[in-house]
């Protein structure tokens, strides 16, 4: 999985077309300003300078995944929603039992 929050615009256009989704100009338009923040967060070092904020969507679920990401060895910090989560998500009959 590519955690480079530069590719983020073609993650979820690929997400989009997945989903059989085609982005409108106005949705083209708040995915640029998501990766304009992102990018803004990431350089104003606030996690620091080892560490930067990266979105993805879950290849199981396709739902959007947020994560702090430490750059040198690509390690999971934090991410939201949790992995648990998302694999209950996958199988939501599961958790009913």
């Amino acid at each position: 999985m590519d955690l480079n929050s530069v590719s983020i615009l073609g993650l979820y256009q690929a997400t989009a077309q997945v989903q059989g989704q085609v982005l409108t100009p106005r949705e083209r338009a708040e995915q640029s300003r998501l990766i304009q923040a992102v990018k803004y967060v990431n350089q104003s070092g606030v996690f620091g300078s080892s560490d930067e904020l990266t979105f993805s969507a879950d290849a199981e679920t396709g739902r959007p995944v947020i994560r702090l990401v430490n750059k040198e060895t690509k390690e999971v910090i934090r991410q939201i929603p949790a992995e648990y989560l998302l694999r209950l998500a996958e199988h939501p009959e599961q958790s009913a039992r």
